[in-house]
Protein backbone atom coordinates (compact mmCIF):
# COMPACT_ATOMS: atom_id res chain seq x y z
CA UNK A 1 0.00 0.00 0.00
CA UNK A 2 1.50 3.23 -1.23
CA UNK A 3 2.32 5.90 1.44
CA UNK A 4 0.77 4.09 4.25
CA UNK A 5 1.51 2.11 7.76
CA UNK A 6 0.97 -1.29 7.52
CA UNK A 7 1.03 -3.37 10.50
CA UNK A 8 -0.49 -6.59 9.08
CA UNK A 9 2.43 -8.31 9.03
CA UNK A 10 3.18 -8.34 12.78
CA UNK A 11 4.17 -11.39 14.46
CA UNK A 12 3.50 -13.10 17.92
CA UNK A 13 4.29 -10.14 20.48
CA UNK A 14 2.44 -7.35 22.19
CA UNK A 15 1.30 -6.25 18.30
CA UNK A 16 3.62 -3.40 18.35
CA UNK A 17 5.80 -4.97 15.74
CA UNK A 18 5.08 -4.24 11.90
CA UNK A 19 6.14 -2.95 8.66
CA UNK A 20 5.80 0.64 7.46
CA UNK A 21 5.56 1.34 3.79
CA UNK A 22 6.48 4.70 2.66
CA UNK A 23 6.19 6.42 -0.89
CA UNK A 24 5.22 4.51 -4.07
CA UNK A 25 5.97 1.57 -6.15
CA UNK A 26 9.35 0.36 -5.55
CA UNK A 27 9.78 1.71 -1.85
CA UNK A 28 11.61 -0.46 0.34
CA UNK A 29 9.85 -2.56 3.22
CA UNK A 30 11.50 -2.76 6.10
CA UNK A 31 10.41 -4.43 9.60
CA UNK A 32 10.16 -2.30 12.83
CA UNK A 33 11.47 -4.28 15.85
CA UNK A 34 10.38 -3.38 19.23
CA UNK A 35 8.32 -0.27 18.10
CA UNK A 36 7.58 2.14 21.24
CA UNK A 37 4.02 2.96 20.28
CA UNK A 38 2.94 -0.34 22.57
CA UNK A 39 5.28 1.26 25.82
CA UNK A 40 3.51 4.14 25.50
CA UNK A 41 -0.03 2.81 25.72
CA UNK A 42 1.10 0.34 28.27
CA UNK A 43 2.12 3.53 30.25
CA UNK A 44 -0.51 5.40 30.00
CA UNK A 45 -3.53 2.07 30.33
CA UNK A 46 -1.16 -0.22 32.46
CA UNK A 47 -4.37 -2.40 33.98
CA UNK A 48 -5.84 -2.64 30.11
CA UNK A 49 -2.74 -3.33 28.50
CA UNK A 50 -1.83 -6.69 30.34
CA UNK A 51 -5.19 -8.26 28.77
CA UNK A 52 -4.04 -7.30 24.60
CA UNK A 53 -3.73 -10.73 23.11
CA UNK A 54 -0.56 -10.96 20.67
CA UNK A 55 -1.14 -10.89 17.36
CA UNK A 56 -1.04 -13.38 14.80
CA UNK A 57 -0.16 -13.90 11.20
CA UNK A 58 -3.02 -14.33 8.83
CA UNK A 59 -1.99 -17.64 7.99
CA UNK A 60 -2.96 -19.85 10.45
CA UNK A 61 -3.45 -23.28 9.05
CA UNK A 62 -1.39 -24.69 5.98
CA UNK A 63 -3.20 -25.05 3.05
CA UNK A 64 -2.88 -28.35 2.82
CA UNK A 65 -5.41 -28.91 5.79
CA UNK A 66 -8.56 -29.39 4.85
CA UNK A 67 -11.10 -26.92 6.99
CA UNK A 68 -14.01 -28.55 9.42
CA UNK A 69 -13.48 -32.12 8.34
CA UNK A 70 -16.28 -34.34 8.53
CA UNK A 71 -15.93 -37.60 10.18
CA UNK A 72 -15.99 -40.84 7.64
CA UNK A 73 -17.74 -43.47 8.13
CA UNK A 74 -16.29 -46.64 7.47
CA UNK A 75 -16.88 -49.16 4.03
CA UNK A 76 -17.61 -51.98 5.74
CA UNK A 77 -20.70 -50.08 7.66
CA UNK A 78 -24.14 -50.59 6.01
CA UNK A 79 -25.92 -46.84 5.82
CA UNK A 80 -29.43 -47.41 6.99
CA UNK A 81 -30.76 -50.50 4.38
CA UNK A 82 -34.52 -50.13 4.01
CA UNK A 83 -36.36 -53.00 4.03
CA UNK A 84 -37.05 -55.30 1.20
CA UNK A 85 -40.31 -55.78 0.19
CA UNK A 86 -41.21 -58.82 -1.07
CA UNK A 87 -42.82 -57.70 -5.01
CA UNK A 88 -45.68 -59.99 -4.45
CA UNK A 89 -46.83 -58.50 -1.26
CA UNK A 90 -49.15 -54.99 -2.00
CA UNK A 91 -47.48 -52.21 -0.26
CA UNK A 92 -49.21 -50.28 1.87
CA UNK A 93 -49.37 -46.69 2.87
CA UNK A 94 -48.08 -46.10 6.51
CA UNK A 95 -49.93 -45.56 9.66
CA UNK A 96 -49.62 -42.92 11.81
CA UNK A 97 -50.34 -44.13 15.52
CA UNK A 98 -51.94 -41.66 18.01
CA UNK A 99 -49.08 -42.66 20.84
CA UNK A 100 -46.26 -40.95 18.28
CA UNK A 101 -48.11 -37.43 18.32
CA UNK A 102 -46.65 -35.98 21.43
CA UNK A 103 -42.82 -37.52 20.20
CA UNK A 104 -43.31 -35.87 17.34
CA UNK A 105 -44.50 -32.64 18.95
CA UNK A 106 -41.75 -32.54 21.18
CA UNK A 107 -39.51 -32.95 17.81
CA UNK A 108 -40.78 -30.08 16.51
CA UNK A 109 -40.42 -28.02 19.66
CA UNK A 110 -36.73 -29.26 20.06
CA UNK A 111 -35.87 -27.62 16.54
CA UNK A 112 -37.31 -24.73 16.96
CA UNK A 113 -35.83 -23.73 20.15
CA UNK A 114 -32.27 -24.72 18.64
CA UNK A 115 -33.43 -22.29 15.69
CA UNK A 116 -33.70 -19.87 17.97
CA UNK A 117 -30.43 -20.72 19.63
CA UNK A 118 -28.39 -20.94 16.14
CA UNK A 119 -29.82 -17.57 15.31
CA UNK A 120 -28.53 -15.47 18.45
CA UNK A 121 -25.49 -17.48 18.55
CA UNK A 122 -25.06 -15.82 14.99
CA UNK A 123 -25.50 -12.13 16.79
CA UNK A 124 -21.63 -10.73 17.37
CA UNK A 125 -21.02 -7.48 18.95
CA UNK A 126 -17.61 -5.10 18.26
CA UNK A 127 -15.84 -2.54 19.78
CA UNK A 128 -13.61 -0.20 19.03
CA UNK A 129 -11.43 2.42 20.10
CA UNK A 130 -9.61 4.81 18.14
CA UNK A 131 -7.24 7.49 19.98
CA UNK A 132 -3.92 9.80 18.62
CA UNK A 133 -0.77 10.17 19.91
CA UNK A 134 -0.22 13.87 19.95
CA UNK A 135 3.10 15.25 18.14
CA UNK A 136 3.70 12.12 15.72
CA UNK A 137 6.42 11.64 13.90
CA UNK A 138 6.15 13.24 10.99
CA UNK A 139 8.56 10.41 9.05
CA UNK A 140 5.47 8.43 9.15
CA UNK A 141 3.21 11.11 7.07
CA UNK A 142 1.52 10.25 3.84
CA UNK A 143 3.90 12.19 0.79
CA UNK A 144 1.87 15.40 -0.12
CA UNK A 145 1.47 13.84 -3.54
CA UNK A 146 -0.13 10.50 -2.31
CA UNK A 147 -3.91 10.87 -3.16
CA UNK A 148 -6.51 10.60 -0.06
CA UNK A 149 -8.08 6.87 0.33
CA UNK A 150 -11.36 6.46 -0.75
CA UNK A 151 -13.84 5.06 2.22
CA UNK A 152 -17.28 3.53 1.47
CA UNK A 153 -18.06 2.03 4.88
CA UNK A 154 -21.80 2.85 6.18
CA UNK A 155 -22.66 4.68 9.23
CA UNK A 156 -23.91 2.99 11.92
CA UNK A 157 -27.78 3.50 12.36
CA UNK A 158 -27.81 2.78 8.31
CA UNK A 159 -27.92 -0.65 8.56
CA UNK A 160 -31.35 -1.76 9.41
CA UNK A 161 -31.64 -4.33 11.68
CA UNK A 162 -28.73 -6.41 10.76
CA UNK A 163 -26.55 -3.98 12.15
CA UNK A 164 -27.85 -2.07 15.55
CA UNK A 165 -25.42 0.98 17.23
CA UNK A 166 -25.14 -0.07 20.94
CA UNK A 167 -25.53 3.00 23.34
CA UNK A 168 -22.44 4.26 25.23
CA UNK A 169 -23.72 2.46 28.94
CA UNK A 170 -23.27 -0.85 26.56
CA UNK A 171 -19.75 -0.83 26.09
CA UNK A 172 -16.91 -2.10 27.73
CA UNK A 173 -14.02 -0.03 26.74
CA UNK A 174 -15.42 3.75 28.45
CA UNK A 175 -12.72 4.06 31.25
CA UNK A 176 -10.00 3.44 28.72
CA UNK A 177 -11.66 6.21 26.38
CA UNK A 178 -11.81 8.76 29.92
CA UNK A 179 -7.89 7.21 30.15
CA UNK A 180 -6.77 8.28 27.07
CA UNK A 181 -8.74 11.62 26.47
CA UNK A 182 -7.41 13.27 29.83
CA UNK A 183 -3.75 12.46 28.88
CA UNK A 184 -1.72 14.71 27.89
CA UNK A 185 0.34 12.37 25.93
CA UNK A 186 -3.29 11.34 23.67
CA UNK A 187 -6.42 12.79 22.27
CA UNK A 188 -9.20 10.04 22.08
CA UNK A 189 -11.29 10.56 18.76
CA UNK A 190 -14.10 7.21 18.26
CA UNK A 191 -15.68 5.28 20.64
CA UNK A 192 -18.73 3.11 19.09
CA UNK A 193 -19.59 -0.27 19.37
CA UNK A 194 -22.37 -2.08 17.46
CA UNK A 195 -24.21 -5.80 16.98
CA UNK A 196 -24.26 -7.54 13.62
CA UNK A 197 -24.89 -11.24 11.87
CA UNK A 198 -22.02 -12.86 12.27
CA UNK A 199 -21.71 -13.20 8.36
CA UNK A 200 -22.16 -10.08 7.43
CA UNK A 201 -19.03 -8.28 5.89
CA UNK A 202 -20.16 -4.70 4.99
CA UNK A 203 -17.62 -2.41 6.16
CA UNK A 204 -18.65 0.25 8.76
CA UNK A 205 -17.78 3.33 8.95
CA UNK A 206 -14.93 4.85 11.63
CA UNK A 207 -15.31 9.04 11.27
CA UNK A 208 -14.58 10.67 13.72
CA UNK A 209 -16.85 14.37 14.97
CA UNK A 210 -13.72 16.79 14.94
CA UNK A 211 -12.62 18.50 11.96
CA UNK A 212 -8.93 19.77 10.70
CA UNK A 213 -9.08 23.01 8.48
CA UNK A 214 -6.45 23.85 5.93
CA UNK A 215 -5.23 25.66 3.04
CA UNK A 216 -2.96 25.12 0.23
CA UNK A 217 -2.60 28.64 -1.48
CA UNK A 218 0.60 27.04 -3.53
CA UNK A 219 -2.08 24.77 -5.44
CA UNK A 220 -5.22 27.09 -5.68
CA UNK A 221 -6.70 24.74 -2.77
CA UNK A 222 -8.70 27.09 -0.53
CA UNK A 223 -9.54 26.38 3.19
CA UNK A 224 -11.57 23.27 3.39
CA UNK A 225 -12.85 20.92 6.40
CA UNK A 226 -12.53 17.45 6.30
CA UNK A 227 -12.84 15.04 9.27
CA UNK A 228 -10.05 14.75 11.78
CA UNK A 229 -10.38 10.59 11.65
CA UNK A 230 -11.82 8.63 8.83
CA UNK A 231 -11.90 5.40 7.49
CA UNK A 232 -13.39 2.01 7.51
CA UNK A 233 -13.45 -1.34 9.19
CA UNK A 234 -14.27 -4.61 7.77
CA UNK A 235 -15.02 -7.97 9.18
CA UNK A 236 -14.18 -11.56 6.85
CA UNK A 237 -15.31 -14.87 8.75
CA UNK A 238 -13.13 -18.34 8.63
CA UNK A 239 -10.84 -19.27 11.13
CA UNK A 240 -11.02 -16.68 13.68
CA UNK A 241 -12.26 -13.46 12.65
CA UNK A 242 -10.08 -10.81 10.35
CA UNK A 243 -10.13 -7.30 11.18
CA UNK A 244 -9.25 -5.33 8.46
CA UNK A 245 -8.61 -1.25 9.25
CA UNK A 246 -7.89 1.21 7.23
CA UNK A 247 -7.70 4.61 8.79
CA UNK A 248 -6.95 8.13 7.87
CA UNK A 249 -5.77 10.47 10.26
CA UNK A 250 -5.38 14.75 9.74
CA UNK A 251 -3.00 16.45 11.64
CA UNK A 252 -3.25 20.25 11.24
CA UNK A 253 0.22 22.01 10.65
CA UNK A 254 0.79 25.12 12.79
CA UNK A 255 3.51 27.89 12.30
CA UNK A 256 3.61 31.02 14.64
CA UNK A 257 0.15 30.21 16.00
CA UNK A 258 -1.53 30.16 12.44
CA UNK A 259 -2.42 27.40 10.31
CA UNK A 260 -0.33 26.37 7.73
CA UNK A 261 -1.27 23.20 6.07
CA UNK A 262 -2.23 19.53 7.41
CA UNK A 263 -0.37 16.40 7.51
CA UNK A 264 -2.02 12.54 6.83
CA UNK A 265 -1.20 9.67 8.52
CA UNK A 266 -2.70 6.18 7.23
CA UNK A 267 -3.13 3.00 9.70
CA UNK A 268 -3.90 -0.22 6.95
CA UNK A 269 -4.10 -3.20 9.03
CA UNK A 270 -5.28 -6.48 9.22
CA UNK A 271 -5.50 -8.69 12.17
CA UNK A 272 -7.01 -12.32 13.14
CA UNK A 273 -8.89 -12.14 16.12
CA UNK A 274 -10.95 -14.82 18.22
CA UNK A 275 -13.91 -13.88 20.57
CA UNK A 276 -13.62 -12.55 23.69
CA UNK A 277 -9.79 -11.35 23.00
CA UNK A 278 -8.37 -7.26 23.21
CA UNK A 279 -6.18 -6.48 20.21
CA UNK A 280 -4.13 -3.13 20.11
CA UNK A 281 -2.94 -2.41 16.60
CA UNK A 282 -0.44 0.26 16.89
CA UNK A 283 0.69 3.13 14.72
CA UNK A 284 3.04 6.18 15.43
CA UNK A 285 0.44 8.72 14.80
CA UNK A 286 -2.72 6.98 16.73
CA UNK A 287 -3.78 3.38 18.32
CA UNK A 288 -6.66 1.43 17.76
CA UNK A 289 -8.48 -1.28 20.34
CA UNK A 290 -10.89 -3.42 18.53
CA UNK A 291 -12.80 -6.68 20.54
CA UNK A 292 -14.92 -8.83 19.14
CA UNK A 293 -17.53 -10.86 21.20
CA UNK A 294 -20.60 -13.15 20.42
CA UNK A 295 -23.78 -10.98 22.05
CA UNK A 296 -24.36 -14.11 24.53
CA UNK A 297 -20.96 -13.46 26.01
CA UNK A 298 -21.22 -10.24 25.61
CA UNK A 299 -24.73 -10.38 28.11
CA UNK A 300 -23.09 -12.55 30.02
CA UNK A 301 -20.34 -10.12 31.28
CA UNK A 302 -22.39 -7.59 31.76
CA UNK A 303 -24.28 -9.53 33.65
CA UNK A 304 -21.30 -10.85 35.63
CA UNK A 305 -19.85 -7.16 36.04
CA UNK A 306 -23.52 -5.84 38.16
Amino acid sequence: MNGCYDESTSVRGHGHEGTRARGHEGTQERRREGHSGFARLKAILPNLARFFVPSRPLALVPSSMPSCPRARVPSSMPSCPRALVPSSKPSRPLALVPSSMPSLLLLVLALFAAGSACAQSNRIQIEVLVFAYNNPDSGSALSPADPDPVYSGMLLGEGGAVYSALPREALKLGGAYDALARNARTRALLHVGWQQDAGSTRPVRLRGRAEVRSSDPERGVLATANPELDGDLRLRFGRGVEVHVDALLRVESRKGGRATGEQRFRLNSKRIVNYGELHYIDHPALGIIVRVDRVEDAAADATGSQ
